[in-house]
């Protein structure tokens, strides 16, 4: 199923209808500002719940919170839905348990990529068998969302700066119109893998991770801290949050973020099988056309 997304989808007509959708409604300038107001409301109920973590403990565990921030901030410009994590909602940690295994499949070496014939023989990290597993749940969660786009919607949607990414799959006419079983695969990788430089990429746990990483940097290198903090206070000043403009204008936070990115890669990336377009040579090594190469 999930061949049929844009990380996954081989190059042809299918993925480039893929990357016209994701280039024209997701990743335009005007949707990436109108999904601020929902970044700024999740990054400040993470700040409220590590401040009242920390008043309780007198610590703070980043990683829950950041991973948290980050699921409700993909479901939200995905499936226009929120979920009030401190109390633990079900449906919430049922996605978070999805997500979690998708990502562990994702970064998991697969010996039948490379010798389908092993593919019944041996499978020492239960590939096959897990991902037949998370499928029909995956199928089940997204279906339900979709089936209640369909009910409350207009037909087709109307889009505006609020509609969500499944609003937006609904509305799409032509030869841009999707099945069904194509949503769910574009829209559960979308959710999984979380990042604005395309439908793929970056999960929750990526987002956490990268960000602790950022921060166990920032109090390893005090000096690097204090940089940010003046540019920081130079450029958004006292009493308001950041914003997407000011990150424009903070050279020196952009820097942290990229050499975060280049210390600490998200190791998974760095494994997805991508055929090469032509023979490749390098050095003494080489290969022909079509074979996988992994980082």
């Amino acid at each position: 199923m999930f061949a049929r997304a844009i990380g996954f989808a081989p190059n042809g007509a299918y993925w480039r209808c893929l990357r016209r959708i994701a280039s024209t409604h997701l990743f335009a300038p005007r949707r990436v500002a109108a999904d601020e107001p929902g970044r700024q409301s999740d990054c400040a109920a993470m700040l409220a719940a590590m401040s009242a973590e920390q008043s309780r403990s007198g610590s703070v565990v980043l990683r829950p919170h950041l991973q948290g921030a980050a699921l409700n901030n993909i479901m939200g410009s995905v499936f226009g839905k929120h979920y009030d994590l401190p109390r633990r909602d079900p449906e919430a940690e049922r996605l978070r348990s999805m997500v979690h295994e998708g990502f562990e499949l994702l970064g998991a070496f697969n010996w039948s990529d490379h010798l389908p014939w092993l593919a019944h023989l041996y499978d020492p990290a239960r590939v096959n068998q897990r991902c037949s597993a998370l499928v029909p749940r995956v199928c089940h969660l997204v279906r339900a969302i979709i089936a209640d786009h369909h009910n409350s919607s207009a037909s087709p949607p109307l889009l505006g700066d609020t509609a969500d990414f499944v609003d937006v799959l609904l509305s799409l006419q032509g030869d841009e119109k999707l099945e069904e079983d194509n949503m769910i695969a574009v829209l559960w990788v979308r959710t999984s893998h979380i990042d604005r430089t395309g439908m793929h990429a970056r999960n929750d746990d990526t987002t956490a991770l990268l960000t602790e990483w950022a921060m166990a940097e920032l109090v390893l290198h005090p000096e690097v801290q204090s940089k940010l903090r003046c540019e920081i206070d130079a450029v958004v000043g006292p009493g308001r949050h950041v914003t997407d403009t000011d990150v424009a204008r903070m050279p020196y936070l952009q820097a942290g973020v990229k050499e975060t990115l280049r210390a600490h890669p998200p190791g998974p990336l760095l494994s997805w099988a991508r055929p090469s377009t032509a023979d490749v040579r390098r050095e003494r090594h080489g290969g022909p056309r079509g074979h996988h190469g992994h980082g």
